[in-house]
């Protein structure tokens, strides 16, 4: 019962699964800095996905009221944690900021280096910190955001195959 008026009065939904959730960093994209607004949280440069729990996801089920592509903007939008701004020199130095092929994967290299100079912002319902840093960011991060959230949610390609190939029929 306390979690049911815990979800109504817009409090955090406890995770009573007792395992701590992974959390992955997206790195905005150089080219998009200029485009996302510095309105409440400073110049977003990357931004802190977690993994949802099954009441956060019935959570952004209910937000979308049966829209399905609501629904997927709510379940990125959901697992945003934290985005952090580099308000540092690193912004002016174009040195160890360009895109590298290493491996034959592409890694942006656009991270800042010295921690002193990040400042993180913790994302939450229930003070409406989610919703204004949506409507902050622009739609081409955004849509990164909800990439990066299918890219965590998702199985790898491999196990999908692999579980599907599993199927044995019964009966």
């Amino acid at each position: 019962m306390a979690n049911h008026s815990a979800r109504r009065s817009g409090l955090p939904i406890p995770d009573k699964s007792g395992k701590k959730r992974p959390l992955e960093d997206f790195f905005v994209p150089k080219e998009l800095w200029d485009q996302v607004t510095t309105e409440s949280f400073g110049e977003i440069r990357c931004i802190t996905l977690k993994h949802l729990t099954p009441l956060e996801e019935r959570a952004a089920v209910q937000r979308a009221r049966g829209d399905a592509l609501a629904l997927g903007y709510e379940l990125a939008k959901g697992s945003i944690s934290e985005v952090s701004d580099a308000s540092s020199d690193e912004e002016e130095d174009d040195e160890g900021q360009e895109a590298t092929a290493e491996d034959g994967d592409l890694e942006l290299d656009a991270r800042p280096t010295d921690a002193a100079h990040i400042t993180r912002y913790p994302i939450r319902d229930h003070d409406g910190t989610r919703d204004m840093l949506w409507a902050q960011m622009p739609p081409l991060v955004r849509q990164l955001v909800m990439e990066g959230y299918s890219e965590i949610a998702a199985p790898k390609s491999t196990a999908s195959a692999s579980f599907t190939k599993s199927r044995r029929s019964r009966g």
